[in-house]
């Protein structure tokens, strides 16, 4: 299924190169909340997140994330969490600065969980899907505030709820 997603990322890209000129990168930096599902325990954390894309049209960009989640403690059990994503956003102009954002992605995670110095790994490929808005800070689209809402493997053993902040910069 992570094959399917990333071949349909590299068609995209292609298909888009005929639109030379268009391009734009950008970087960005996010943080903020998620509610994991681990089996039959529920966790709440924070994240961090630094993100790299390529605008490859007026509505659609492919993007590369990492996400470092904060440790945390479920019933004396403490997990750490990281994850890299790959994921194509789709963004439609409400306005001259509002827009409304879609994506959907592949996950590679990295969950580990520790309880008395015994340490377990898991390692996980997921599909998930987001919405939110954008919001240019000023004339020109070089800094967008994104807020979005994510999830994960939805309503499945191991699910992820996401929301959060991230400050774009496009590059001319």
């Amino acid at each position: 299924m992570i094959r399917s997603i990333v071949a349909a990322v590299v068609a995209v890209c292609a298909l888009s190169a005929a639109n030379a000129g268009e391009e734009e990168l950008y970087l960005g930096f996010g943080l903020g909340g998620a509610e994991l599902a681990l089996g039959n325990r529920d966790g709440d954390t924070e994240y961090a997140e630094v993100v790299a894309g390529v605008q490859i049209n007026k509505v659609a960009s492919v993007e590369v994330s990492y996400q470092h989640f904060n440790d945390f403690d479920v019933n004396g059990t403490k997990f750490t969490a990281k994850a890299v994503n790959l994921a194509l956003i789709g963004e439609k102009s409400l306005d001259e600065r509002l827009g409304l954002i879609g994506r959907v992605y592949a996950q590679l995670a990295d969950l580990r969980a520790t309880r008395n110095d015994i340490t377990a790994t898991e390692n996980r490929s997921d599909l998930g899907f987001g919405l939110g808005l954008s919001y240019k800070l000023g004339e020109q689209k070089n800094n967008t505030l994104r807020v979005e809402y994510r999830t994960v493997d939805p309503g499945a053993d191991g699910d992820q709820h996401l929301y959060g902040l991230t400050l774009v910069h496009y590059f001319d």
